[in-house]
């Protein structure tokens, strides 16, 4: 094909860039961080809105995603590290409330969400709800706050008259209706003349909203009223006892879920406002049991999110709904981590452990019977050996060896394969302890393992496992070797030191506090714990304590990109050029970490709820591209999961995001086609 003029200086900027993009870069503070599991967010999701197709959901830290198929969903810079609260669309704007008053307003189309705008409207009320009346856009929140705004961008205070925090507001029949705490419902033509309604309830109410034909608010202690005009509230009976988040439905079904609560009312008749109601969280087809927040209903199907970005959804059957999760994410609390050469392996609650060998995706592995009920508390090993330890002495052995597996190949030939075994068979093997295990560690040809009570274990092999005199009685959570021997550490600031891993002996910490981990980094050990403990050695004897931030509980150190990072509960994330001195780095979660380990170009964090973050610093590469008068053809490659923005320019100094692309899969490649812009002479493009 011959080449224009105009795209052969395209060809040259992009190979210009491929070049500069392929570089080696050095890591530089802060991490940028992406969700490897719960997928596609593992914040609390505590809103979900869509409109033709389009769907939003919101939660933590200023996390928002979009998605036009509930399968891939992309994420937004939002530009805020508030929490966010609600959203509603108002044209084609979507409007965001957060904590501490603020509005957050995005333009929407099916590209996706963009140009945010962060509005601060003077006050620390947390904006709890929102609702549009098609000109009118609505916040309401604590201490009676209602804010009103025609455009999304100027907003005014209203005074209703009352004094209750409001959680919640919708739009319905030319009226506003309001509820909150205390049973508090009110009314209003214009949201500025309020009128307060007699709900026959003392219970917080969370949710209202307008279902099909009928104004509907949901509370605590499974609290479910109705109303056709919102001036008149009947009690409904629908099973519930625990507190009530989300209400949806259709013609003939309502759906109320809450706190480990997921209740479906069925209309006796279709004038009635008579339900027969089913316990949704029994039967074969239940969703897990869990804390909701939002649900909705798309027109085919029911949508519920809740805690730690769980998103499930029931589709019609002929016994109801069958409910399913929309991803197969891990959410069971993960407390250790190990990173080899190139496996991860994570364990954690109810016998979790869970493989990768990527960092974004993981499978959860088989262990024996006898372990299932295990709280797996540590892991360690090489590339020959893996043990995992954990709760009533548990211990679970997983050696390297080869299994061949047979599969048909891509042109249809059968191939066999040898693989290992490492990290995915697991066999339990005889403890000397019942005693709950958690330090774990190997080096020189011995396995070391430190639990409860003082508990001290050794083993030559993973198999076969000894006592050891132990000098304490606390709890030792950590065990480390360094070039000096072994540290282990634990409760009331227990340091103990060794220098074969036989004989043990206490050292003077100068903490009182629980300290949850040690290693050994660079040239010295480290060792964090409760109340923001962290102390640092280069002996084992002496120890100082490092000027720390934070008060709240540290599980993990690790060594990345030419820093120190500590993470702990909350979403704490510290960093450190010496070990001493430490700042607050930014997560995109509240939630805990247990455990930190580098892998190649990234770093990896695991936490409660089957959290897994991950830090990469590996570029995005332009491999190919051929341009063509109907499209221009683009090749990509990058690390597995991450996002990146494509833009275009015509002039080098207005850029505009086409798109935002993900590497999906394993291999790590991409190609995207892009249409020419007609009249144009030159055209440049750029992925970020």
């Amino acid at each position: 094909m011959k080449t224009s003029p105009s795209l052969s200086l395209l060809g040259l900027f992009l190979s210009m860039m491929a070049a500069c993009l392929s570089s080696p870069r050095v890591h530089a503070s802060p991490l940028t961080w992406l969700w490897a599991s719960p997928q596609p967010n593992g914040n609390n999701w505590v809103d979900l809105i869509q409109t033709n197709g389009f769907y939003v959901g919101l939660g933590g830290r200023g996390q928002l995603s979009s998605s036009m198929d509930l399968r891939l969903w992309t994420p937004h810079a939002s530009g805020t590290p508030l929490a966010l609260r609600s959203a509603a669309f108002f044209g084609d704007r979507v409007i965001i409330t957060t904590e501490q008053g603020h509005i957050l307003r995005a333009a929407a189309s099916t590209n996706g969400l963009g140009d945010f705008d962060l509005i601060d409207l003077g006050t620390l009320d947390w904006l709890e709800g929102v609702a549009s009346s098609g000109s009118q856009i609505m916040a309401v929140g604590d201490n009676a706050a209602i804010y009103t705004s025609t455009n999304g961008v100027n907003w005014t205070r209203q005074s209703p008259g009352f004094t209750h925090w409001l959680r919640s507001v919708a739009w319905a029949n030319n009226r506003y209706v309001a509820v909150g705490e205390s049973g508090l419902i009110a009314t209003s033509p214009n949201g500025i003349n309020w009128t307060k309604r007699s709900s026959g309830t003392a219970q917080n109410l969370n949710r209202v909203a307008w279902v099909v034909d009928r104004f509907w608010a949901v509370g605590d202690a499974g609290t479910v009223l109705n109303s056709e005009d919102g001036a008149s509230w009947s009690p409904i009976k629908s099973g519930a006892t625990n507190d009530l988040y989300a209400v949806s439905g259709d013609g003939l079904v309502r759906i109320v879920a809450g706190d480990q609560e997921l209740h479906l009312g069925r209309k006796n008749s279709q004038q009635s406002n008579n339900y027969s109601w089913s316990n949704q969280l029994a039967g074969s087809n239940a969703p897990p049991s869990w804390l909701y927040y939002a649900s909705i209903f798309d027109g085919t199907r029911y949508l519920l999110t809740g805690q730690t970005g769980m998103i499930v959804q029931g589709e019609p059957a002929t016994d109801g709904l069958s409910w399913s999760q929309l991803s197969d994410s891990i959410y069971a609390w993960l407390w250790d981590l190990v990173a080899l050469d190139d496996l991860l392996v994570t364990v954690g609650d109810r016998g979790a452990i869970a493989t990768s060998q990527d960092g974004a995706h993981w499978d959860f592995e088989s262990v024996p019977v006898s372990l299932t009920n295990t709280v797996f508390l540590g892991v360690a090993g090489d590339q020959e050996m893996l043990v995992a330890v954990g709760s009533r002495g548990s211990i679970a052995v997983s050696p390297a060896s080869l299994t061949n597996i047979v599969f048909t190949n891509s042109v249809g030939n059968v191939v066999t394969q040898a693989v290992s075994t490492l990290g995915i068979v697991w066999d339990a093997v005889a403890s000397p302890s019942t005693n709950d295990l958690q330090g774990v560690c190997l080096a020189n040809g011995r396995w070391i393992v430190a639990g409860g009570a003082g508990t001290l274990l050794s083993s030559p092999n993973g198999f076969d496992w000894t006592p050891q005199e132990s000098p304490v009685s606390v709890f030792l959570s950590s065990v480390t070797a360094w070039p000096g021997g072994w540290v282990i550490v634990g409760d009331q600031g227990t340091i103990l030191t060794s220098p074969n891993g036989l004989s043990w002996l206490p050292a003077a910490s100068g903490a009182t506090h629980w300290l949850y981990r040690v290693r050994f980094l660079r040239d010295r050990l480290i060792a964090v714990g409760e109340n923001g403990a962290i102390l640092v050695s280069t002996n084992g004897i002496s120890w100082n304590k490092a000027l720390t931030p934070t008060v709240r509980w540290l599980n993990d150190v690790a060594w990345f990109g030419g820093r120190f990072y500590a993470a702990g509960s909350r979403g704490t994330l510290l960093s450190s050029e010496d070990a001493l001195v430490w700042t607050t780095e930014e997560l995109p979660t509240a939630k805990s970490l247990y455990a930190l380990a580098p892998f190649h170009w990234q770093m990896i964090a695991v936490g409660i709820e089957g959290i897994v973050l991950r830090s990469q610093t590996a570029p995005v590469q332009l491999l190919d591209f051929d341009p063509g008068e109907d499209a221009h053809n683009f090749l990509f490659s990058g690390p597995p999961g991450q996002w990146f923005a494509f833009g275009q320019s015509d002039d080098l100094q207005s850029w505009i995001e086409t798109r935002s692309l993900q590497f999906e899969d394993n291999t790590g490649l991409i190609i995207t086609r892009v249409p020419p812009t007609p009249g144009k002479s030159q055209e440049f493009y750029m992925p970020r």
